[in-house]
């Protein structure tokens, strides 16, 4: 069972490689590693295709077949589960002999027992039992009385609720100003509701206004192609544009502008604090700006794509959740003039 546990450690010191660089080069955790070069499988039962995932990056690192270590992985495989299944069969036909030898004066004995255990019922008392109901009848009687009373209130209150006064019609089909009062107030009072609704105009047409000015002044269109392919239109006039970069998973980057290395953005990891690559983590921010009148395209280039976001001009580019595969991306972004 060891010798796919004892080929990968072989060859890993043969390169002079240690544990901390593969687990770099291959995003894998040391721990994860450690149990691999033990040969501890058990612990990831169910997680072979895991298993299988990590001998490949493993290989492909330390420049090893493939096809290889899938074999002596599947050989292993195979191993376990008929160690499994012989086990299963030792304990099945342990359970068996178990069973027969259960006589049949242990069940007899075990029948007695029972039967002295079992302890013999009270009588229950009829007199109990006629006090029960007799309760039962009365509550049962108060509870129909409380629903009446409910009932009733409901109707009362309703009836109550919307009654209207007789003259109610009259006075409000009456119209003309009555002369007590001081009218220079009524005048004001007309005055002033004037004032407010102008006022309520003038708010509205401010609203739209302003909403028809966000509309004018959209920053960016921005059109997807294809797989983290995106190309984007500025507005007439805008000479800058910023770019904006959420790393989430932890990942090595590199950035082409106009087909050359952009010096602006170190190649490297980033958030290489994620070391999980946990999807709630939080990201490393990197933000740009670029020339509109010497931008073409920029080439964002990842050696894990998991959960990473994008912004021009603080507008989201759009990922597909199954663009997120983990393995290597390239993001393509041109501009259009």
């Amino acid at each position: 069972m060891g010798n796919i546990s004892e080929h990968v450690k072989r060859e890993r010191e043969a390169r002079g490689i240690t544990l901390e660089e593969l687990a770099k080069g291959t995003f894998i955790s040391v721990a994860v590693l450690r149990d691999i070069e033990s040969g501890a499988f058990d612990k990831y039962k169910g997680d072979e295709l895991y298993l299988k995932m990590y001998l490949r990056k493993i290989a492909k690192y330390l420049g090893l077949e493939e096809k290889e270590l899938d074999a002596e992985f599947e050989a292993l495989t195979q191993e376990i589960q008929l160690e499994e299944i012989g086990r299963g069969k030792k304990n099945k036909r342990v359970v068996e002999e178990n069973k027969k030898n259960v006589t049949i004066s242990g069940k007899v004995s075990d029948t007695f027992k029972d039967l002295k255990n079992t302890k013999p019922k009270k009588p229950i008392s009829n007199k109990r039992v006629y006090e029960d109901r007799y309760l039962m009848r009365y509550f049962k009687y108060a509870l129909v009385v409380l629903v009446c009373v409910a009932i009733i209130f409901v109707v009362w209150y309703s009836i109550v609720a919307s009654k209207t006064p007789s003259d109610g019609k009259d006075f409000n089909d009456n119209k003309t100003p009555t002369v007590e009062g001081n009218n220079d107030k009524g005048v004001q009072d007309t005055d002033d509701n004037n004032d407010k609704k102008d006022d309520d105009k003038d708010k509205k047409d401010n609203d739209n206004d302003k909403k028809d000015d966000g509309e004018t002044n959209k920053a960016v269109e921005i059109t997807k192609n294809g797989s983290l392919n995106y190309s984007f239109k500025l507005k007439p006039g805008q000479e800058t544009f910023k770019f904006k970069v959420e790393f989430v998973g932890r990942s090595w980057c590199r950035l082409n502008v106009n087909g050359a290395e952009y010096e602006g953005f170190k190649s490297g990891i980033y958030n290489d604090a994620n070391k999980s690559n946990s999807l709630d983590a939080a990201p490393e921010t990197v933000e740009l700006e670029f020339n509109a009148g010497d931008f073409q395209n920029l080439e964002l280039t990842f050696g894990y794509f998991m959960g990473h976001r994008f912004y021009i001009n603080d507008t989201l580019l759009e990922v597909d959740p199954s663009e997120y595969s983990g393995g290597r991306k390239t993001l393509e972004i041109t501009q259009v003039k």
